[in-house]
């Protein structure tokens, strides 16, 4: 496994920061419900409880209510999601735009948000 850089390291740790920011800006709350062991992150959806993980270059998101999330996302949206475990996760090639990284999230969030 590659050694990462302080420039890499650095990076990171602005991307955590301003994710997890601009997550709590739209209601995310700590995860004291399902799966809170694994997501620290919890915002509240049209769908259900949108659980989050903020994980150094992407965010590991999963709906808890995995049949309401495929009844409210429009169809090319559904194509993130994985229908069994109601994972929705974004990779993000770069993190050094971190405005971009907050209008890729929200797009991804338009049609669940409350």
């Amino acid at each position: 496994m590659k050694r990462k850089t302080k420039k890499q390291e650095k990076l990171e740790a602005k991307f955590n920061e301003a994710m997890t920011a601009h997550l709590q800006e739209l209601g995310a709350v700590t995860n004291e419900g399902k799966f809170s062991g694994w997501y620290e992150l919890s915002l509240p959806t049209r769908a259900g409880p949108l659980v989050i993980i903020v994980n150094e270059d992407w965010l590991a998101m999963r709906f808890v209510e995995v049949d309401r999330a495929k009844e409210i996302l429009p169809h090319g949206q559904q194509d993130q999601l994985n229908g069994y475990s109601g994972k929705y996760n974004i990779h993000y090639g770069d993190i050094a735009d971190l405005e971009c990284c907050k209008r890729i999230l929200d797009r991804a969030l338009d049609e669940v948000r409350l």
